[in-house]
């Protein structure tokens, strides 16, 4: 499956915005539209970890609202649910994606999560739980890494911290989360996948032989 991106960002201006990403704040993005299914505070104790290794961090919650009551510490900010069907909010998301360094979604459970490969068209290494489809995505140590889903934040924080200190692996891994996202994490890519598999199939079958004998 591929990036639902009405209009990707181009191999150039994620390259741009790679390069130019600030190292005074580690920013993180979490994107889903269900708050515990798909890990929300989860993500939050991670900020809390990164301070408490003196890396400054913040965190954006795109997709869904702080359950009623649910106060949110410094640093994280929750923008509801934001719609890609308009202009605005397609802009919107393009800026989050584009002002952030990883992209964070300790997911409980997921079939396949096709904003992983919407992280990827924007350069951004992915942490993530080991769970459903997700595996298929996100390649270890090369795009982000995949965690147990019982792990700590301090274990998502063990991994994270030594590659934002190392800016040059930093973005090596940004720019091979991308180059991920033009070789297969697309659905031009998927289609062609797709077609391949099915040609493959019919060659094999019976009927198929036979309708080229004829």
């Amino acid at each position: 499956f591929g990036a639902n991106l009405l209009e990707p960002p181009t191999a150039e201006s994620v390259s741009e915005s790679i390069s130019a990403r600030t190292r005074d704040c580690c920013r993180l993005l979490f994107a889903g539209v269900e708050w515990d299914r798909k890990g929300a505070d989860r993500a939050i104790t991670l900020v809390a970890a990164l301070r408490s290794r003196g890396v400054d961090a913040a965190l954006d919650i795109v997709g869904c609202d702080a359950p009623a009551g649910r106060h949110l510490p410094e640093g994280v900010r929750a923008h509801g649910f934001v719609s890609k069907a308009t202009a605005e909010g397609r802009a919107r998301i393009d800026h989050l994606f584009r002002a952030s360094h990883f992209f964070v979604l300790p997911t409980r459970a997921e079939a396949y999560g096709l904003v992983f490969c919407e992280a990827a068209a924007f350069g951004l290494p992915v942490l993530a739980t080991r769970v459903g489809g997700i595996g298929t995505i996100v390649r270890q140590d090369v795009t982000g890494a995949l965690f147990d889903i019982d792990s700590p934040a301090d274990v998502y924080a063990d991994w994270l911290v030594p590659l934002w200190q190392d800016r040059p692996r930093y973005e090596n891994m940004a720019r091979a989360a991308r180059a991920e996202y033009e070789s297969r994490l697309n659905w031009e890519a998927a289609t062609r996948r797709v077609v391949s598999l099915m040609r493959a199939v019919a060659a094999d079958s019976p009927s198929a032989a036979q309708v080229s004998r004829e």
